[in-house]
């Protein structure tokens, strides 16, 4: 799998491959296509969100910086990780 950079825009998989639920500030994620189940903390929850196809892995990153007074640059090295690992675990696709 390619390296994602910052610049790289991702996209969460929809359904009927995975269906999601918040309980309680996490996401319970179900892929059906891998018989998996994901739990998201808060911070993964927030991520997942954005990842709707219409924002860079930084624009995500700024948006989350400003919404919990972050500095973007360390928002930005956690954005990446976690958009690596759901990338990893089929449940997000780059789109660019």
């Amino acid at each position: 799998m390619d390296d994602l950079t910052p610049e790289a825009v991702l996209r969460r998989r929809g359904e009927p491959e995975l269906a999601w639920v918040e309980v309680e500030g996490e996401l319970v994620v179900y892929d059906s296509e891998r018989d998996a189940l994901h739990l998201l903390d808060p911070a993964g929850t927030a991520v997942w969100k954005l990842l709707d196809g219409s924002r860079s892995i930084r624009g995500t990153s700024k948006h989350l910086a400003g919404a919990f007074g972050n500095p973007v640059e360390d928002v930005l090295a956690d954005v990446l990780g976690f958009a690596r690992r759901l990338q990893d675990l089929g449940l997000a696709v780059r789109l660019s």
